[in-house]
């Protein structure tokens, strides 16, 4: 594949792979961009883009896909039937830090998520809702590149049943993990219909109950339902999956703004990823993410703030007269 980065989006797109653009050495979606929402396959928008900004890193939309991402470190894919199930992708990619990308197309309806570390420590995986970093993108600690080239979207192969099975375990442990996060809503208590009861003499109605069957069961007076505890409010500053990255370089970027340090950058995003992320990010992507944010320029409007807060403060001394001993 040509080592332009038009040539290389223009190429996936041929190959039937929706792109986008990344920030120029990141792997974040380009300021006041939509992400991977904004992924398209279609030639003339894809070179478009990239005319327009022809530094920009590729991204790939990973929905209707399923990427294993392995990263530095890890160990499970050393296992002889692990490896051999990776062997089947239809794509292979190395990243600048030495991990790999295995590309595979996702069954129809298979609830597979993203997730982080849910396979094994260090094994992340992409799919619906995500996007991975595509050849030949360039980070500052290398260049992307392919082991093995895609092919033909559609000549993917699927996940092999065995990989499936091990990702469909994965997701029900990370569901039940996760459960403490997530809000329960309570069961709801089916209607029934009251009736009158000549021998209960005053007091409440009573309430007519039946068997699946239709059989009926017997009568129970209303207090002695099963009462419905009302279900606990959604969280609305939850950062879900999708969202995680694009939100957090926003914080970031607008921080750096109004000035703000590396250090207090990164002291609030992984405040924010720690708290608000569900799930969190890796602690080396959110690194990655306040590394980008914090190379924006700082806005000439605080610049000019700054400068005439000292120049009135300058004025304000020169204004004051010395004490003895040469104090203001």
């Amino acid at each position: 594949m040509d080592g332009s980065l038009l040539s290389a989006a223009l190429r996936y797109a041929e190959l039937g792979f929706h792109v986008f653009r990344l920030a120029r050495m990141a792997k974040v979606p380009r300021k006041n961009s939509r992400g991977f929402l904004e992924a398209t396959n279609h030639p003339t928008i894809v070179r478009d883009l990239w005319t327009q900004f022809p530094q920009s890193n590729i991204g790939i939309a990973t929905a209707g896909l399923m990427v294993i991402d392995i990263d530095p470190g890890a160990t499970w894919q050393d296992a002889p039937d692990n490896a051999h199930l990776l062997a089947m992708a239809g794509g292979i990619q190395r990243t600048p830090r030495g991990g790999f990308h295995y590309v595979f197309k996702r069954p129809e309806g298979r609830s597979w998520r993203l997730s982080v570390g849910d396979i094994a420590p260090k094994i992340d995986t992409r799919t619906d809702g995500g996007y991975i970093v595509a050849a030949p993108s360039v980070l500052p600690t290398g260049r992307y590149s392919w082991e093995l080239a895609l092919p033909m979207r559609d000549e993917l192969p699927m996940v092999p049943e065995l990989l499936g099975g091990m990702l469909d375990e994965a997701a029900k442990a990370a569901d039940k993990k996760n459960r403490k996060h997530q809000i329960q809503p309570a069961a709801s208590q089916p209607l029934l219909p009251q009736i009158e009861h000549p021998e209960v003499g005053g007091g409440e109605a009573p309430t007519k109950r039946y068997h699946a069957d239709g059989r009926e069961r017997r009568y129970l007076l209303t207090s002695e339902l099963p009462r419905r505890e009302p279900a606990a409010p959604i969280d609305p500053t939850a950062i879900i999956e999708g969202e995680r990255n694009v939100t957090l370089f926003g914080i970031g970027a607008a921080m750096r703004a109004t000035g703000a340090t590396w250090q207090a950058i990164r002291r609030k995003l992984h405040e924010y990823n720690r708290d608000r992320c569900r799930p969190m990010l890796g602690e080396h992507e959110v690194d990655t993410i306040v590394d980008h944010a914090a190379k924006y320029p700082i806005t000439q409007a605080f610049k000019q703030r700054n400068f005439d807060r000292d120049e009135q403060r300058a004025g304000e001394m020169l204004k004051t007269p010395r004490k003895a001993g040469g104090e203001r």
